[in-house]
């Protein structure tokens, strides 16, 4: 940019990609500071609701398992809360398994 004009950098990313240091340094090299700033925020903000996203996914996730493992509709967690509800699911499972162990003779 040392002829004063503006370029436009071309890096092939689409929405749903996170960006990568290649593209961020690519991106950031040729931005004026504040355009910098925006972007680093709207990044940020992305990798903000992709982790929320994540998180959500993980809870229901579990929170079906532990539904299936105690055989009810997910009522048992909101009865003794998370904590309770996955260590007796623990127990279960050992027990589960240690039952049908027993019944093929190993």
């Amino acid at each position: 940019m040392s002829d004063g004009m503006r370029r436009e950098v071309e890096v092939p990313i689409t929405d749903d990609d996170l960006l990568t240091d290649v593209h961020v340094n690519a991106l950031l090299g040729e931005l004026l500071p504040m355009q910098r700033t925006a972007l680093t925020r709207h990044m940020m903000a992305k990798e903000r609701q992709v982790a929320r996203e994540t998180e959500t996914r993980t809870a229901r996730h579990l929170e079906n398992l532990l539904a299936v493992i105690h055989r009810d509709g997910g009522h048992y967690v909101g009865r003794h809360g998370l904590d309770k509800a996955v260590a007796d699911a623990t127990e279960i499972i050992i027990n589960e398994r240690a039952t049908l162990g027993s019944l093929k003779g190993t």
